[in-house]
């Protein structure tokens, strides 16, 4: 996205980047959905895919939401475990969409702006960066517990149906 941004400007970039984003997010969820386990055995490892079953395919399209909108222990195999669900695709294309647009519409903006950047502007962005990766690395954990507990407090207020 911040390529995009640079190259084609913030809104080209943002559209390009996420046509390709859900394009690949399409190719991945039919994948899936026609192979199975067998194919994402090749792309996760099984403590992957065994963690990916007991939460997600548990928790609910909630989750994937969350999943897919902040970076998670668990990174691109969200894509692959929803082919494994019963979401139709186009619900998990609006799922995709909602969730990767307003990060996607930042890094462009940020990629289109890049050329304007001073010292001081580079400075402050490389600690950003540096301080969200190792707040992220020291507490990914928490995190995952955090988004168990939203998907789980999502999943009480919806009606029972049984």
């Amino acid at each position: 996205a911040l390529v995009s941004g640079y190259i084609f400007g913030a809104f080209k970039g943002t559209v390009l980047s996420m046509s390709g984003l859900t394009i690949g997010a399409i190719i991945t969820f039919l994948l899936a959905r026609i192979t199975g386990r067998r194919l994402l055995r090749y792309f996760l490892p099984e403590t992957t895919l065994n963690r990916l079953d007991r939460y997600t395919l548990k928790q609910g399209p909630f989750f994937l939401f969350l999943l897919l909108l902040i970076p998670n222990p668990l990174g691109d195999g969200v894509y692959y475990l929803a082919g494994l669900t019963n979401l139709p695709l186009l619900f998990y294309l609006i799922l995709v969409v909602l969730s990767r647009l307003p990060s996607n519409i930042v890094n462009n903006i940020i990629g289109a702006k890049v050329t304007s950047f001073n010292i001081y502007h580079w400075i402050v962005f490389a600690i950003i960066i540096i301080i969200l990766v190792l707040l992220y690395y020291l507490f990914n954990n928490r995190i995952e517990k955090i988004l168990l507990r939203w998907a789980k407090g999502q999943e009480s207020r919806e009606p029972r149906t049984d």
